[in-house]
Protein backbone atom coordinates (compact mmCIF):
# COMPACT_ATOMS: atom_id res chain seq x y z
CA UNK A 1 0.00 0.00 0.00
CA UNK A 2 1.24 3.12 -0.83
CA UNK A 3 2.35 6.33 1.45
CA UNK A 4 -0.60 8.49 0.33
CA UNK A 5 -2.88 6.05 0.82
CA UNK A 6 -1.57 5.16 4.64
CA UNK A 7 -1.66 9.15 5.00
CA UNK A 8 -5.36 8.74 4.20
CA UNK A 9 -7.02 6.08 5.91
CA UNK A 10 -4.76 7.21 9.05
CA UNK A 11 -6.75 10.62 8.31
CA UNK A 12 -9.89 8.15 8.52
CA UNK A 13 -9.04 6.89 11.63
CA UNK A 14 -8.54 10.66 13.08
CA UNK A 15 -11.87 11.09 12.30
CA UNK A 16 -13.45 8.16 14.08
CA UNK A 17 -11.17 8.80 16.92
CA UNK A 18 -12.79 11.86 17.42
CA UNK A 19 -16.50 11.12 16.88
CA UNK A 20 -15.53 8.53 19.74
CA UNK A 21 -13.32 10.81 22.52
CA UNK A 22 -13.90 14.40 20.99
CA UNK A 23 -11.71 16.94 19.32
CA UNK A 24 -9.85 17.69 22.60
CA UNK A 25 -8.98 14.34 24.09
CA UNK A 26 -8.04 13.20 20.40
CA UNK A 27 -5.75 15.65 19.84
CA UNK A 28 -4.49 15.31 23.64
CA UNK A 29 -4.06 11.78 22.41
CA UNK A 30 -2.20 12.54 19.48
CA UNK A 31 0.01 14.74 20.77
CA UNK A 32 1.70 12.25 22.74
CA UNK A 33 1.68 9.67 20.10
CA UNK A 34 4.98 8.16 18.18
CA UNK A 35 4.09 8.02 14.51
CA UNK A 36 6.27 5.22 12.73
CA UNK A 37 6.44 5.46 8.84
CA UNK A 38 8.18 2.57 7.84
CA UNK A 39 8.75 2.45 3.61
CA UNK A 40 10.65 1.36 0.79
CA UNK A 41 11.70 -1.93 0.93
CA UNK A 42 8.81 -3.49 -0.72
CA UNK A 43 10.00 -0.77 -3.60
CA UNK A 44 12.84 -3.21 -4.14
CA UNK A 45 11.81 -6.48 -3.32
CA UNK A 46 8.15 -6.26 -5.14
CA UNK A 47 9.63 -4.04 -8.11
CA UNK A 48 13.15 -3.55 -8.71
CA UNK A 49 14.51 -7.16 -8.15
CA UNK A 50 11.70 -8.72 -9.73
CA UNK A 51 12.85 -10.73 -12.99
CA UNK A 52 11.58 -9.01 -16.05
CA UNK A 53 10.62 -6.04 -14.04
CA UNK A 54 9.74 -2.61 -16.25
CA UNK A 55 11.50 -0.48 -13.23
CA UNK A 56 14.84 -3.13 -13.54
CA UNK A 57 14.58 -2.74 -17.13
CA UNK A 58 14.47 1.13 -17.51
CA UNK A 59 16.48 2.31 -14.64
CA UNK A 60 19.73 1.61 -12.85
CA UNK A 61 20.14 1.63 -9.26
CA UNK A 62 20.94 4.97 -8.95
CA UNK A 63 18.37 6.22 -11.07
CA UNK A 64 15.98 3.86 -9.23
CA UNK A 65 16.81 5.21 -6.02
CA UNK A 66 16.71 8.72 -6.96
CA UNK A 67 13.07 7.90 -8.31
CA UNK A 68 12.27 6.64 -4.70
CA UNK A 69 13.69 9.55 -2.81
CA UNK A 70 12.21 12.10 -4.99
CA UNK A 71 8.59 10.68 -5.07
CA UNK A 72 8.96 10.38 -1.05
CA UNK A 73 9.87 14.19 -0.71
CA UNK A 74 6.54 14.64 -2.87
CA UNK A 75 4.83 12.36 -0.48
CA UNK A 76 6.53 13.91 2.85
CA UNK A 77 5.07 17.35 1.77
CA UNK A 78 1.54 16.62 0.94
CA UNK A 79 1.57 14.01 4.17
CA UNK A 80 3.06 16.60 6.59
CA UNK A 81 0.24 18.99 5.14
CA UNK A 82 -2.10 16.74 6.08
CA UNK A 83 -1.03 15.26 9.51
CA UNK A 84 -0.67 19.25 10.86
CA UNK A 85 -3.72 19.94 11.09
CA UNK A 86 -3.57 17.30 13.97
CA UNK A 87 -0.78 18.21 15.67
CA UNK A 88 0.85 14.75 14.31
CA UNK A 89 4.80 15.95 15.35
CA UNK A 90 6.90 13.38 16.24
CA UNK A 91 7.55 10.69 13.85
CA UNK A 92 9.92 8.33 13.46
CA UNK A 93 10.89 7.50 9.34
CA UNK A 94 12.62 3.82 8.95
CA UNK A 95 13.18 2.94 4.98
Amino acid sequence: MDLDTQISWFGNNVEELTKMLGAERTADFLSKSLFAVIIGSNDYINNYLLRNSAAGRNYTIPDYQDLLVDTFIGQLHVSVKALNPIQVWTMLFKG
